[in-house]
This record gives C-alpha cells, structure tokens and sequence, in this order.
C-alpha cells in the first residue's frame, strides 16, 4: 500500500505506515483483544474505530428497520424468499445511497 507520490505529506506518509502496520498486525486477532492492547500504538486508527465501531445510543434505527421490514413482507407478500426480504430492505434502508 506504500504510495510513491512525491506530494505526499509527512504526517500522511505516517498514516500510511500506520495502516500497512495495522493490517500486518490484525491478521487473526479478535477485535476487542486487538483494540484493548493496541489503542496506543494505532491513534489515528483508533479513533476511528471508536467513532464508527460504537454501540448506537438509540434503537431508533434498528426499530425503523424492523419497522420497513413490517411494511415489505405483508400479507400479500407472504411467499417472499429470505435473500429477495433482505435484498428489499436494504436498498429501502440504504436509498439515500443509491
């Protein structure tokens, strides 16, 4: 992954050794083991996995989820197969993407 650009800035070039050193390192940890031994040596990485790697403060999400999923698999759609519910509700979840 190491980048070649004679633009890149020092403290990216320290992000990019950071990340390759991660990825050596997380071959066959389990997550919480690997983050409880290793939050100093990765910070940047760190933070990052406490920002996006965090348990929501609301179930609102999960509850509009279920909510969609309701609405989706009614009594007229009652033959849906798993993968094709599954398939539905996440491009509903996931329209704004789209």
């Amino acid at each position: 992954m190491m980048c070649n650009d004679a633009s890149v800035t020092p403290e990216a070039e320290s992000t990019i050794a950071e990340l390759d050193r991660y990825l050596v390192d997380t071959s066959s940890v389990e997550t919480l083991v690997f983050w409880a031994a290793n939050r100093d040596k990765y910070p940047r990485l760190y933070k990052l996995h406490l920002k996006h790697h965090c348990i929501p403060a609301t179930s609102a999400a999960m509850e509009r989820c279920f909510s969609a999923a309701g609405y989706i698999a009614n009594a007229r759609r009652s033959c849906l197969a798993d993968d094709i519910l599954e398939g539905m509700l996440i491009a509903k979840s996931n329209k704004d993407l789209l």
